[in-house]
């Protein structure tokens, strides 16, 4: 409820804040963030998760690709991982040289005091987990076939080089902690717990009231020239722009070609508006794609079935539409004569 508040609050006086987590890995960073940003609207609440750096941003500037990430009017972001990556992970694996490190400790303050006085605010936590809490996360990550996609070799490395990322912790923190932008270490061994105090501590320092807002009201549905729109068939007229859109997304999913003496089988969705959920027929004229295509529903031109007589199994066309890969069509050479059926063949 406060988060909501704190939203409405932001949007309607246009303010901007920041919100940087570090930490050591699997101390909860993902569930901390998640646990902020669930409830609210993303267009708000913004997390920022920026991948290893391409060949064009290592020829940047170092903090050139975050201020492209900076909050406009109204937004909170989220960082998942920062700037202070050049502290961390790249100091102790080596990613940096000893030279642009220094630099890093030397203008990241600056770039910080930067940010504030444009009229951000600026929050900084860093999530410290005990070594028998990261070694039991770990574990469970390694047996859990769920989990596995978390794992990566820096995160096995960073469980051989603790020592490393502490003392690189501690210098980070010597060099960038400073009145306008303070860190805010965490311990979160206890993950639920560690969520609720930053939440807590992240409202108590961000000062905001509830916006009155009027009670929104569910207007009654117009039947001005009402017709039974769940109805009618599939494209059977191409009459109008949204069955257009319809049939250019069958396009997409089916490719431009078609099969010799087969049809298809394809159950449709209701959620797309169709009359019933069985299955259509496809029959084009001329070069597919380029003609009108006159698509019947079941209930009008009954269940089609593939060579030897076996129905397929049935496959919505939601899910092709979503995988084409798995649903491809094969080539048609009677496509010049003028008909032909489309064919979905198992890829």
């Amino acid at each position: 409820m406060e988060l909501c508040a704190l939203q409405d609050w932001f949007k309607h006086k246009g303010l901007r804040v920041v919100v940087v987590f570090e930490g050591r890995d699997a101390a909860g960073k993902g569930g901390a963030i998640k646990a902020i940003a669930e409830r609210v609207s993303p267009r708000v609440f913004r997390v920022v998760a920026l991948p290893a750096p391409s060949d064009r941003e290592k020829g940047q500037l170092y903090l050139q690709r975050y201020v492209a990430h900076l909050p406009t009017a109204g937004e909170i972001v989220i960082f998942d991982r920062s700037w202070y990556n050049r502290a961390g992970v790249e100091r102790v694996m080596g990613f940096c040289t000893d030279e642009q490190y220094h630099r890093f400790l030397k203008v990241c303050s600056e770039f910080e005091l930067f940010i504030v006085d444009g009229g951000i605010l600026l929050l900084k936590y860093r999530l410290e987990v005990s070594d028998e809490e990261q070694k039991h996360c770990f574990t469970a990550r390694i047996e859990d076939p769920l989990r596995q996609w978390k794992l990566s070799p820096m995160n096995l490395c960073s469980r051989s080089k603790w020592f490393d990322y502490s003392r690189a912790c501690d210098a980070m923190f010597a060099a960038t902690a400073t009145n306008f932008a303070p860190g805010n270490i965490v311990r979160s061994d206890d993950k639920r717990r560690a969520r609720l105090n930053r939440i807590c501590h992240l409202l108590s320092l961000i000062p905001y009231e509830k916006v009155p807002q009027e009670k929104a009201r569910l207007p009654e549905r117009s039947m001005k020239d009402a017709y039974d729109d769940l109805a009618s068939p599939l494209f059977e007229d191409m009459g109008g722009i949204a069955r257009y859109i319809q049939y250019e997304r069958l396009l997409e999913a089916c490719g431009p070609a078609l099969s010799r003496d087969d049809t298809v089988d394809l159950p449709i969705a209701k959620d797309l508006c169709f009359a019933d959920a069985s299955s259509f027929s496809c029959t084009f004229r001329g070069e597919f794609g380029h003609s009108p295509c006159r698509v019947r529903s079941a209930a009008s031109a009954g269940l089609a079935t593939p060579r030897g007589g076996v129905r397929r199994q049935q496959k919505t066309l939601a899910s092709c539409f979503a995988d084409s890969s798995r649903a491809r069509p094969v080539a048609d050479d009677r496509r010049s004569k003028g008909e032909g059926k489309l064919t979905m063949a198992r890829g």
